[in-house]
């Protein structure tokens, strides 16, 4: 019984632990979502006075649905890739 407490909290221990820094991979993971942020809502405002046409995914006219759904797919963002793993 000892052996087996003395290897799960080994275990626990060695995979608690990170053997390299994640503070470089954050800071540039923030740069690139500030980017892709600044890159969708230039996209949205540049469709700003393009008429109101239900179901609507051109600059002939657009939904507010269909404004999102062509301001994400300029950047390649679908549907599927923002549902949670």
């Amino acid at each position: 019984m000892k052996r087996i407490i003395l290897f799960l909290l080994l275990t626990i221990a060695f995979t608690s632990c990170k053997s390299t820094s994640s503070v470089a991979n954050k800071n540039e993971s923030k740069k690139e979502n500030r980017s892709l942020v600044n890159n969708l809502i230039e996209k949205a405002t540049d469709n700003i006075g393009v008429r109101y046409k239900a179901g609507g995914t051109t600059k002939n006219g657009f939904d507010c649905s269909g404004l999102v759904y062509t301001t994400f797919e300029s950047e390649r963002i679908q549907r599927n890739s923002l549902l949670p793993i």
